[in-house]
Order: structure tokens, then sequence, then C-alpha cells
């Protein structure tokens, strides 16, 4: 018995020792005929939840990564769970998953609710310097935005940026001069207004409250930041300013008290619709100017061969003069639960190699995180709206930190929604949401602005 026990101890102590040794020490042994001597039953498995569509797009760059990992990880299984349907349902999802859900090791999430993740306890904080290629491939702004209380709690996997997309024979046919490249808001609405005559969807943005997170990154966020106030100023919230009510007045003229188009392309506008939809009403000139995200890319590419002459796009203009545009990211971070928090922090190094970020940002149309993708040719030469658009980041905001941003982003949602649907005045939007605010920011993390 003594020795069966002696044994068995041997034997757990081998694997524990396989299974965290580190990627890099183990890539001479994976080429070994040994890894072969483990089967599926044997192998410590890592569960990874996360999003996906139609395209499958991230299991594709996942598989990857974990191919790549498999090998130099033989005791390990990485078992890939998609969660399919839209980003706001798999937020919903994910989030009440984390809190009772222990098989999850491995969770990829939009960045808009890392902070309130981490508030609520459900990832794990990990010291991400320990990996020298997070030290020396990755820029320090990015790498700020997942800090906290000095440890890291996710690893970004892509940046995000808007701008507004135009069809150029659209253009052409209406009379006004391409390349296009608003530098005001004016500029912006002259469009609109002479497309009116040529599309049906003169300007397409998201402004819908059932797709609150777009609304509030590609939409209000981006044309707060062309004001001179923004959202989430020295730590606190900001529940009403200037800056607020020019945007609801800017979006209720558009689409309300001088409208660009009719009501019924508006409440089809404010509906869902696919990347692959929207990029087709694009080229078919349905749409002319389109407020949307780098990651429109592949699906415009998909859509016509011709789009680097057809499909061009421009920054988004401040209100009064300059670019601007609101940076979003998506990330991978573990569980708290996790039974496996070690071996899962082996596997993001893996899913943030160069192979797997070139070919996430590809699929996915991002702008890839680490610096020595990004500045690579052949990356840039097949992801063009993105490798155009990362120039974007250098006068860009990132979303806010606040741990209550996905309520806020709730409140901003229905706000932009009644802009443009015109069912309140923008005077009455900007009370009702600084009203709305009240009730889930605390006092001392608010800061109200005067609206004259």
């Amino acid at each position: 018995m003594k020795r069966l026990r002696t044994a068995a101890l041997i034997a757990a102590a081998v694997l524990f020792s396989a299974s965290c040794a580190r990627a890099e020490k183990m890539s001479v042994e994976a080429e070994k005929p040994s890894a072969e001597l483990f089967s599926i039953r044997d192998r410590i498995p890592i569960n990874v939840v996360y999003f996906d569509n139609e395209n499958e797009d991230n299991t594709r760059w996942l598989g990857l990564a974990v191919s790549d990992f498999e090998k130099s990880h033989p005791t390990v299984k990485v078992i890939l769970n998609p969660v399919y349907g839209t980003e706001t349902d798999y937020a919903n999802k994910i989030s009440l998953s984390l809190k009772s859900d222990a098989s999850i090791d491995v969770v990829l999430f939009d960045g808009a609710l890392l902070n309130a993740f981490i508030g609520s306890g459900y990832l794990v904080g990990f010291m991400a310097d320990t990996w020298n290629e997070w030290i020396s491939k990755f820029p320090g702004k990015t790498k700020a935005t997942v800090g906290h209380n000095g440890l890291d709690w996710a690893m970004p996997i892509s940046l995000e940026v808007p701008g507004l997309f135009y069809n150029a024979k659209l253009f052409k046919k209406a009379g006004i001069p391409t390349p296009w490249e608003p530098d005001t808001w004016a500029d912006v609405e002259k469009a609109a207004r002479i497309l009116s005559k040529h599309a049906e969807y003169p300007l397409w943005l998201p402004a819908s409250s059932a797709q609150p997170e777009t609304t509030t990154l590609q939409t209000f966020g981006t044309l707060l930041s062309g004001t001179w106030d923004w959202m989430y100023e020295d730590g606190k919230w900001v529940t009403s300013s200037p800056g607020m009510l020019e945007t609801f007045s800017f979006l209720n003229r558009l689409y309300h008290a001088e409208p660009v188009m009719e009501e019924l392309p508006r409440s089809v506008m404010l509906s869902r619709h696919s990347d692959e939809t929207i990029a087709r009403k694009l080229n078919a000139q349905e749409i002319g100017i389109l407020l949307a995200s780098c990651r429109l890319g592949p699906a415009i590419a998909r859509t016509t061969s011709d789009y680097r002459t057809n499909i061009l796009v421009s920054p988004v203009p401040r209100k009064n003069g300059g670019p601007t545009s609101v940076t979003g990211s998506w990330m991978l971070g573990i569980s708290n639960m996790s039974s496996n928090k070690f071996i899962s922090f082996e596997f993001l190094k893996s899913a943030l190699s160069p192979r797997a970020q070139t070919l996430s940002c590809t699929l996915r149309g991002d702008i890839p995180v680490r610096r020595d993708v990004e500045a690579s040719e052949s990356w840039r030469e097949n992801n063009w709206y993105a490798g155009k658009m990362s120039d974007y980041l250098y006068f860009s905001r990132f979303r806010p930190e606040g741990p209550e941003y996905p309520q806020v982003s709730r409140l901003i949602g229905i706000a932009v929604e009644s802009a443009v649907t015109g069912t309140k005045s923008p005077e009455s939007i900007v009370s009702e949401f600084a009203a709305g605010m009240e009730k889930i920011i605390p006092e001392h993390n608010r800061l109200k602005k005067a609206v004259e």
C-alpha cells in the first residue's frame, strides 16, 4: 500500500511539473513522441468561454492559439466553448456565469465590462510583466487600461476605433469631392443633407438602446469627445454638461427636428443588423455615410473586391475642427473561480502570440495590440481599413474606467435613441440622464456641470 501511495505521489508530481512549465521552455519537448502518451482523458482541461458569430471568427483564431499551446503543453487540453447571439446578450450571459460557474477558466469579454468584473470579484489579478513580451511588445497606454492596485486583470487582444465610412461612387453622383475629409460637425451635416436626395440612408449611425455599448462607444462617445467635455473626468462620472446637450441637440436636429431621412428608414437604422447587411447596404449606395468601427472592414471586403476605391473612410471630426475618436478593446481574463489559474495565464500568452494576434485581427478587423504585429506590412496589406484607422489612435480616448460603466452605457443608449426619435427634447434628455445617473453613481463620484 505504501509503495502504491508513493507511486501515485510521484505520478502526480510529474504531471504537475509538466503542466506548469512555461511554453518557451517546452518548445523542444513538444516535438518529442512522449506527448502522445497522454490521452485526452488524462489531460488538465482548460475551459475557454467566448462570444462568436456565424463566421466563427473567434473560434478560428482561438483554434490556432490552442493548437500552438497544446504542442508545448501536452498535459493540457483546451476546450473552446463559443456562445452565439448578439454581443449584448453575451455580455449579460457571461456576467451571470462568472458569478457561479466554476468550470470557466478563461473568458473573452468586451473591455467595457473590465472594471465591473474586477469590482464584482469575477476575475483574478496577475503580474503580466513576468512575461517579457508584455514588457517589450505591448504599448504602455494599452497596458494601463488593465492595471488596478498593482496587478493586471486581463490582456487586451485588440483595439478598435470608429470612423466615417462612405461610398465614393455615391459621393461623385451627389457632387461631393473625394477623398472626403470633414473637419466639423457642420461638414458632416452638409454632406448628409446633399446625400438625402440620392440615398435612402444619407447618414447611418448606431443609436439603439437595444445595443447600448455600440451606441455609447461609436455615436455618443465619439461625438462627445468632439466637444470640450467627456463622460468621466478626474475620477468622477459627468452627469450633465454643455457637451452632452450639444451632442443630443445635434442628433435630434439630424433625425427629428430637421430630419435627413424619413421615419421608416430611421426605424430600420435603429434595428439590429449584422455587419454583412450594413456592408451590403453601403456598397449598394443605400447608405451614404456610415459611422462604424474598424471591425466592419472584413465585411466590406467580403462584399466587394473594389472596396479600396469604392468604400473609403475618414475620421469623425470634432464639433469645431480636428479629428477625434474613442478606443475600445476586447480582452481575455482568468475567472476567479478557476482551479487552473497558472495554466490559464500560460494560455493567455499563446492567445497573444504574433501568429494568433495576426489571425485574430485579420478575421475580426481589429487593430493589433502588439507593436510588432501592428507594424507589419503584411498585416496592413491584408487589413486595409484597420491599417488606415490605426492612425486614429493618436487622437483617440479610451473608454471610461469607472466600474459603473455598463450601467451608464445603458442610460446613454436610452438617451441617444430618445434624441434620434424625438420622444424628448435635448434639454429633457440631459435632465433625465442626470437623474438616472444619481441613482447608480454615489454622490462623491458624480460631477455635474451647468448646462446653459
